[in-house]
């Protein structure tokens, strides 16, 4: 199976504060753990990750690197949402930064253009696609059902990441890559 990559940033937040939006949230939803929360920049696909890595060391960093996820939002097609997020209503120099970093990795990896637009986001949960009706009609209400008025969750973003697939078994959704693999 070949290898599919992708580049983001890590987002540290206050997991006790993301723990209390959470509450409430039916069982069987899968959780991001909190050491893999991220923004996507780009989906590279099968590409070389020195290639990828050497681009990322080039990014113009981030000049504000800090806000607040203020609002809960479905992600995927209405009538079949796929992912909890949480969104920064006031992030156009983060959307200015993915679209600029978008272009120059996609331009040094050769990798095709992404076919999503910049939407920034921290997906916080997910439906497994295996879901019984019963556990997505829950997890469509109780999202629905959250008060977005009140919710302020204080976010950093590190610097950007290549990331791929955990291999099956491991206890994590992604692998960091730092380095290549030897040849």
């Amino acid at each position: 199976m070949t290898s599919t990559y992708f580049v983001a940033l890590p987002v540290i937040i206050d997991v006790d504060v993301l723990v209390d939006i959470l509450d409430g949230a039916p069982s069987g939803l899968d959780f991001t753990p909190a050491e893999e929360l991220h923004v996507t920049v780009a989906f590279l696909g099968p590409i070389d990750p020195d290639r990828a890595l050497e681009a990322i060391a080039r990014l113009d960093l981030l000049g504000e690197s800090s806000g607040t996820l203020e609002h809960i939002v479905w992600l995927g097609p209405e009538e079949d949402p796929r992912a909890v997020t949480m969104k920064d209503p006031s992030d156009s120099a983060l959307r200015e930064f993915i679209e600029t970093a978008r272009a120059t990795l996609i331009e040094a990896t050769g990798a095709r253009p992404d076919r999503y637009g910049v939407a920034p986001h921290v997906t916080i949960a997910w439906i497994p696609r295996d879901a019984a009706p019963e556990l997505r009609e829950a997890a469509v209400g109780w999202a629905h059902a959250l008060d977005n008025s009140g919710i302020q969750v204080p976010y950093s973003l590190a610097r950007p990441q290549l990331y791929t697939h955990a291999a099956p078994g491991s206890d994590r959704r992604y692998e960091v890559i730092t380095k290549s693999a030897p040849k």
